[in-house]
């Protein structure tokens, strides 16, 4: 039960009952923000101010004639400048909190999916190097992302694309080689273009003991290729693979090329007039590779709210990058995907416009949401490291995972909007205090494991023989954590429909506190203990709040990816 949706649904019936139509404009049904106004507030008469051509209050007012009449409403009054605020039979609060506690392995989540195809790709920077921490965010962002489809019913793939063709590959290619001969005793030095970065001496010393010293690089360039991709390949698995993160596919970019995908693509769009030869408009700033003065054959991507028509070959019949992104997209269309999501970093602010446009002229039935991640900016020591792998100078996951638990990043990455900044401070993300929210929210776990260890009885058996009475949680500040875990379902809506898990670390800690309350409560008035001497019944029924509360920390977590403390 959805205390939340409940209310919406009635308020729905009532709105049609008193206007005659349908409510088809979005409203909210929420906790208000101001305490002691309501316990839920509505937006309705505002939103529908303009359809019905009357005043917010007007519309309220005839609403409200309505709404007290439902047996679980108390009272209900317009508020400045069009909202309505409800206050609830507070048995009508217990009673969807003992629903909630009778289906509590699945709370917060529905079918919502209903099985449709995803796919998530992520975590899909160049295989030049080791994963360093300011591209975390987005493979937290994506596999927390993953989590929480599944849990509403998507058939998720998490997929990463392998960037094996190109130029940097070109690069790291011809660094690997260097390093290999370094390690023959030749006296060379790096050339400028090519990583300098130590970490590259591991995989030329692996290329030499399988190999031995004969490889050239003019005859067996494939041959280095190949094993320097796989070998970063292999680094980076391992390092999410710490960090929790895992694929269910690579799929390679030079592959895709070579099996025809983007002539494929191109075809299809041509079929479906999408494709014409034109002059592109000379880019505003520094001009891209891809632009030259003259015709070229550029997809109509501004049918599809694109900018501006992309290039997808010279004119000398040379495809463009983003011609590969075409055959790319069309390879996962074909594999069935109906629902496509793509994080990407902050940097390709200006991928996402095209990029929705590819998938919508491939495939108009076909949902993608490209969603951006800000890179992180990462503080050791007071000092900010700055991160290039072409120069040589990041901080590894491998070295942050020496020194913070995996738990930590994981929320940490995902504790804010992902295309908001982060500063993810080394000294601060370990400290013991409430200003660390993740420690905040595992103390408030770890007391309530320390509840139940004090508890004598069996509380499994309370809960099969319902040997509480819920009309005991009388308490203000029990019936307002009873609305907090209530909130849960609501924020999992929220979250799954912007696709931004933040939702869930603010709720979280929230809840923690509310819990904290209850504890602090407690201690210093010994009636209002979790567990009461000599009244077992009210023992019973303030322990629900206690597994309500670990229960839904537990949910929560697993769409995060990381485990409660139970001990601290």
């Amino acid at each position: 039960m959805n205390l939340f949706t409940t209310i919406k649904t009635n308020i729905e019936a009532l709105f049609i009952a008193t206007f005659g139509i349908k409510p088809e404009i979005a409203f909210n049904v929420e906790y208000p923000r101001e305490e002691g106004v309501g316990d839920v507030t509505t937006n309705i008469a505002m939103i529908y101010t303009k359809k019905l051509s009357q005043k917010p209050q007007d519309i309220a007012s005839a609403l409200i004639k309505n709404l007290e009449g439902v047996s679980y409403i108390k009272s209900a009054s317009f508020a400045n400048p069009g909202y309505i605020n409800i206050f609830l039979d507070p048995n009508f609060i217990r009673e969807n909190f003992v629903e909630a506690i009778k289906n509590i392995s699945n709370y917060g989540c529905a079918n919502v999916g209903q099985g449709l195809k995803t796919n998530v790709e992520f975590a899909s920077a160049n295989p030049t190097g080791p994963v360093h921490i300011g591209h975390v965010r987005g493979s937290v962002y994506g596999d927390v992302v993953a989590n929480l489809l599944e849990k509403n019913g998507y058939a998720v793939t998490r997929e990463y694309y392998v960037n094996d063709a190109g130029v940097q590959i070109q690069k790291l290619t011809r660094s690997v080689f260097l390093r290999y001969l370094q390690l023959q005793g030749r006296q060379i030095e790096i050339e400028a273009g090519c990583y300098p970065g130590e970490y590259l001496i591991e995989t030329g010393k692996k290329l030499l003991q399988k190999y031995g010293s004969n490889l050239q690089y003019e005859t067996d360039c494939e041959t280095i290729r190949a094993f320097a991709v796989s070998d970063m390949l292999e680094d980076i698995k391992k390092s999410l693979a710490r960090l929790g993160v895992k694929h269910n596919i690579y799929t390679s970019e030079k592959l895709v090329g070579e099996q025809g995908y983007i002539e494929k693509a191109l075809k299809l769009l041509e079929n479906k007039g999408y494709i014409y030869t034109g002059t592109p408009p000379k880019p505003k700033g520094k001009p891209s590779d891809d632009w030259e003065e003259s015709e070229q054959t550029l997809f109509k991507s501004t049918l599809f709210g694109d900018d501006e028509d992309r290039v997808v070959k010279k004119n000398n019949g040379e495809n463009t990058y983003f011609s590969g992104d075409i055959g790319y997209h069309l390879h996962k269309i074909e594999r069935g995907f109906g629902k496509i999501i793509l994080p990407l970093g902050a940097d390709h602010l200006g991928y996402v416009k095209r990029l929705t446009a590819i998938v919508k002229g491939l495939d108009e039935t076909c949902d993608i949401a490209v969603k951006l991640c800000q890179l992180v900016k990462f503080v050791k020591n007071g000092e900010q490291i700055k991160m290039s792998k072409r120069k040589g100078t990041f901080e590894t996951l491998e070295d942050v995972l020496d020194e913070v638990d995996p738990s930590i990043i994981r929320f940490i990455m995902v504790s804010k909007k992902n295309d908001l900044p982060m500063e993810f401070d080394l000294e601060k993300v370990k400290q013991t205090s409430k200003d660390n929210e993740i420690f905040y929210i595992q103390y408030a776990y770890s007391r309530a494991c320390s509840v139940f260890r004090q508890f004598e009885g069996n509380f499994e058996k309370v809960l099969q023989e319902g040997s509480y009475n819920i009309n005991l949680l009388q308490n203000q500040h029990e019936l307002d954590f009873i609305k907090k875990v209530l909130e849960y379902p609501k924020i999992i809506q929220i979250a799954l429909k912007n696709l931004e898990p933040h939702h869930i670390c603010f709720y979280l800690y929230s809840l923690a506190s509310e819990f904290h309350k209850l504890w602090h409560f407690g201690n210093e008035n010994e009636a209002l203990r979790f567990i009461v001497k000599d009244n077992p019944t009210l023992t019973n029924t303030r322990l629900l709040l206690v597994f309500a509360m670990q229960n839904v920390i537990k949910l929560a977590f697993k769409i995060i990816g990381i485990e409660p403390l139970q001990t601290m």
